[in-house]
């Protein structure tokens, strides 16, 4: 027999089983993200509304207060669910989800950190050049070569991705095709069908 056993939930251990601390626990996580709501929300309409700081540094600032609002909103809401309802299963969909966008948040605010930090060294290390590099024509220039290295930097990942996939599948189906038995061949075959599945369109 084969095991077709796929998971369709996962079991959420949490950080307390009793009643009287996960309502504690509610309560805090509440209190942080409205806090963490506020802050951001502010500094954003500060940003937004004052013409004095329409400058790149603030600009930034704005932009990292958004995604912190996202990254919060990607966890907390969700936890907070489960405090209420004493739920400890999430479905693997939801937590495909929730995933995807936690990475997509935390690696949205490590890119602004890292703009942020060039941002502060134009600043600081060439601070005569700070208005000709940090300016709005300078973003709406050409961009024949950024689009060029983006392109480029698509097709080397890419099309190493797509090697090493080739590759071991290449080296996968001449292992399986030496195998005598035909059963050994489609137990073997099974086990990579989902991942094919998910390669071949």
């Amino acid at each position: 027999m084969e095991n077709q056993t796929s998971a369709s939930e996962f079991v959420l251990l949490g950080l307390t089983s009793d009643p009287h601390l996960q309502s504690l626990l509610f309560f805090v996580f509440s209190v942080i993200y409205l806090i963490t709501l506020f802050g951001n929300m502010v500094i954003m309409i500060v940003i937004s509304t004052d013409p004095h700081l329409h400058s790149p540094m603030y600009f930034f600032l704005f932009h990292l207060a958004l995604t912190d609002i996202c990254y919060a909103t990607t966890i907390i809401p969700y936890m907070l669910v489960k405090f209420l309802l004493k739920q400890r299963t999430i479905d693997f969909s939801a937590c495909i989800i929730q995933m995807s966008l936690i990475l997509l948040s935390a690696g949205s605010e490590i890119f602004m950190l890292s703009v942020m930090a060039y941002d502060r060294y134009i600043a600081i290390c060439k601070p005569l050049q700070y208005q000709e590099v940090m300016n709005k024509s300078v973003s709406c220039g050409r961009t024949f070569l950024n689009k060029l290295v983006l392109l480029s930097s698509a097709v080397i990942s890419g099309s190493s991705s797509f090697l090493l996939t080739l590759i071991s599948y290449i080296y996968i189906i001449s292992t399986v095709l030496k195998i005598q038995s035909a059963t050994g061949r489609q137990k073997a075959f099974s086990t990579c069908s989902s991942h094919l599945i998910i390669v071949t369109p």
